[in-house]
């Protein structure tokens, strides 16, 4: 019986390879690895934040992960690992994944295993750490070269998606160091509504990307004024503008939003295609300093620069 169950081992073992094979050559492209804790005793009860329809990427071709608009792929995928087509909380070394995720979220730069690509539902976060790519010395690439990409989240099958505090909770028991990253995220303003994919996702059809020089090009600079301050500025940064920017769209404003910004919006909204343009250029107001009218707004939305239709 013993050489029996060998020989069986053996042979499932050549057939999980075989598959696996065929699926990284498969005409249909890669499949995504959705987040399923329910599938393991450990996680049974743990149910997942709702994610938000929209999520945000940027990009260069120095990044970690792989992204075109075809595909995005994790740095194991990128590598074709077996690991890039099983699901984290398949895992039976918790203590080791929960290290990947805490070097993940750190963005540690070292040589390791990496299954996860990180989105963010805030765009004012992706626009400042556009500026943070341009000026970095570990980038410093044109702004020709940076990209963002916006997918409808709404279009991927469920649990493609999983907030990073989600997965901290799932896996902070296995790392001290990941609760202390956990408690840090989730106390203060610094909360940079971070999202992750695994594995290798097929975004084409279901996102928009364009570049940054685009952005800029079609009046970026005119939303908000640290846009142009943080351009080129290596000593600008980027998460400590963000809570400065978020506060003040917190106070009050006593005069209304520029006309001119308005119009950039719908600008760069059109850049985005139909069923893309509406969503983007709201976000894009959102982020405005000043009191916003709805009927200016109604108006100029609708007028003959504006949309008709999403």
């Amino acid at each position: 019986m013993t050489g029996t169950f060998s020989f069986l081992d053996r042979n499932m073992s050549a057939v999980d390879d075989l598959a696996e094979q065929l699926e990284a050559t498969s005409i249909a492209g890669p499949l995504s690895v959705p987040f399923n804790p329910s599938a393991t005793l450990r996680w049974k009860n743990f149910e997942l934040s709702p994610v938000p329809r929209f999520l945000f990427r940027v990009y260069t071709p120095r990044s970690d992960c792989s992204t075109d608009e075809e595909c995005t792929k994790s740095r194991d995928a990128a590598n074709n690992l077996r690991s890039a087509r099983r699901d984290i909380f398949q895992t039976t070394d918790c203590a080791a994944t929960a290290k990947r995720i805490d070097d993940h979220l750190r963005w540690r730069c070292c040589e390791r295993q990496d299954n996860l690509t990180s989105w963010t539902s805030s765009l004012l976060f992706a626009l400042h750490y556009i500026f943070y790519r341009n000026s970095s010395p570990n980038d410093g690439l044109p702004m020709t070269d940076i990209r963002i990409c916006v997918v409808d989240a709404s279009r991927f099958g469920r649990q493609v998606f999983i907030r990073d505090m989600d997965l901290m909770t799932a896996f902070s028991l296995y790392s001290q160091s990941l609760a202390r990253f956990r408690t840090l995220r989730g106390a203060n303003s610094y909360y940079l509504g971070e999202y992750m994919s695994q594995g290798s996702l097929k975004i084409a059809g279901k996102c928009q990307c364009v570049s940054a020089q685009n952005l800029i090009d079609r009046g970026l600079f005119s939303l908000r004024a640290e846009f142009l301050d943080a351009c080129g500025n290596a000593s600008y940064g980027w998460a400590k503008p963000v809570v400065i920017a978020r506060m003040s769209l917190d106070q009050e404003q006593q005069q209304n939003v520029e006309l001119e910004q308005l119009e950039a919006a719908i600008h760069i909204g059109h850049m985005f295609g139909r069923g893309w343009r509406l969503p983007i250029a709201v976000s894009l107001v959102a982020l405005l300093s000043g009191r916003l009218d709805f009927s200016v707004i109604q108006t100029i939305f609708r007028g003959e620069r504006g949309f008709n239709g999403t």
